[in-house]
């Protein structure tokens, strides 16, 4: 395991569920959004449009699941005992 995936395993996994809610807000839009980039439906700018909607949510969602890894990092005191010797297999 790198240490990459025992931190995704360790902080975001265990809160994912509550980061993402917050995508289900725009769950309709993200869909159209899908549905005109997989088909090719639409005009240039509809398609344009639904390409900066998704940036936009997936941005937000990231955003959000990242301070919530920042914060749970700083809370965590034993954060450095316990990557110690993942990073000394760096």
């Amino acid at each position: 395991m790198n240490i990459y995936e025992w931190l995704y395993q360790h902080y975001y996994a265990p809160c994912a569920k509550d980061v993402t809610a917050s995508y289900t807000e725009f769950a309709d839009l993200a869909q159209e959004a899908r549905r005109l980039l997989l088909s090719g439906e639409g005009t240039e700018l509809q398609r344009t449009d639904a390409l900066r909607n998704l940036q936009d949510i997936w941005g937000t969602t990231t955003f959000a699941a990242g301070i919530t890894f920042g914060l749970h990092l700083i809370t965590d005191l034993d954060f450095l005992k316990e990557t110690t010797p993942l990073f000394e297999a760096l």
